[in-house]
């Protein structure tokens, strides 16, 4: 038996992980994280249809926000079904990295896994600082590092609440530059060098790694998340991170393209870093998801393979970035 990992339906074998993507949603509210934060922000309750898709898309700064329904998966029924392409695809194991704030799960989370047939590994931390309720926010600002720490020590080891549900990573963690950010990454990274946990970053800033290697975490247990054209992916890899080009599909204006995010793969291999590149598609709005009109959470496998394949990468290697890099990740 190889090292085990907490999964929403208890610890599996590191062996058992099989293709799996490690930046993914399947149970959250983000609407609600928004009205927290900008309380003035009017959203319509327009349901998402195939037929407004387009209308939702043209504006991903605004009108995407505007859409409270997609902003929202909070059906397991749904959710089920969309991951029949994922396990059809040679799929096995999603991390879901929905945080507190944005509506995490675990007696969700775990019906999902039961009745698609797959792993789940749940995520812990808070996401965006503005979004949390002043109460914690007061906690976090007069209490600090540590007694953050605690919480998510406490959840790794004992489970969330009374669930006793475990998450398996932490994250995905932070955004925003905001001083109560700082102090949660400092106790992501205590939490991490305390359990042995990975921390999944949604900051590709190397402000995170300097934070880890003062609390004395293990760099080679964070992922940079959110790979862009801005992302210093050398630094991070040199440093012993691992880099995550983890929103295929969101082929929108305003933001990379798929090509881009294939192009960055390619320079990972260039750079002989591949051991440590990670793939996903951050699948987080309804217009995303297949009975919407979008790719779901197989288009990686459907749309962006062929890609990377097609620029000389093997099917070996291929395959070793959904594996062999994610045991390497939670070795």
């Amino acid at each position: 038996m190889g090292k085990m990992i907490n999964s929403v339906r208890g610890p599996i074998d590191i062996d058992s992980l099989g293709v799996t993507l490690t930046h993914e949603h399947l149970w959250f509210d983000v609407a609600t994280l928004y009205k927290r934060a900008h309380p003035d922000l009017v959203m319509t309750d327009e349901k998402v249809t195939k037929e407004n898709r387009k209308e939702i898309l043209r504006d991903l700064h605004s009108v995407v926000f505007e859409y409270e329904d997609n902003l929202c998966f909070n059906d397991v029924g749904m959710t089920v079904k969309e991951l029949e392409s994922f396990k059809a695809a040679g799929g096995q194991t999603i991390v879901e990295v929905s945080t507190a704030d944005i509506a995490r799960n675990p007696l969700k989370l775990r019906e999902i896994a039961e009745k698609a047939g797959i792993n789940v590994i749940m995520g812990g931390s808070w996401y965006w600082f503005p979004s949390l309720d002043d109460d914690f926010r007061d906690f976090i600002m007069t209490q600090g590092k540590n007694k953050v720490a605690d919480i998510l020590i406490k959840e790794i080891y004992e489970g969330v609440g009374d669930t006793g549900i475990k998450p398996g990573i932490i994250g995905e963690v932070g955004n925003g530059d905001y001083e109560g950010t700082d102090i949660i990454y400092h106790a992501a990274a205590i939490a991490q060098k305390e359990t042995g946990v990975p921390v999944i970053c949604h900051s590709p800033d190397l402000h995170v790694l300097d934070i880890a290697e003062e609390e004395g975490a293990d760099l080679s247990k964070f992922v940079m998340g959110h790979w862009s054209l801005l992302c210093p992916m050398e630094e991070a890899f040199r440093r012993g991170a691992f880099v995550s080009v983890d929103q295929f599909g969101m082929n929108f204006p305003g933001i990379e393209s798929d090509d881009e995010r294939v192009g960055a793969v390619l320079r990972a291999f260039e750079l002989g870093y591949e051991k440590k590149l990670l793939l996903s598609q951050d699948v987080c709005w309804k217009v995303r998801l297949k009975q919407f009109g979008g790719g779901g959470y197989a288009e990686i496998f459907d749309s962006v393979v062929p890609k990377i394949r097609a620029k000389g990468i093997s099917d070996a290697e291929i395959n070793s970035l959904f594996t062999d890099n994610v045991k390497r990740l939670f070795m």
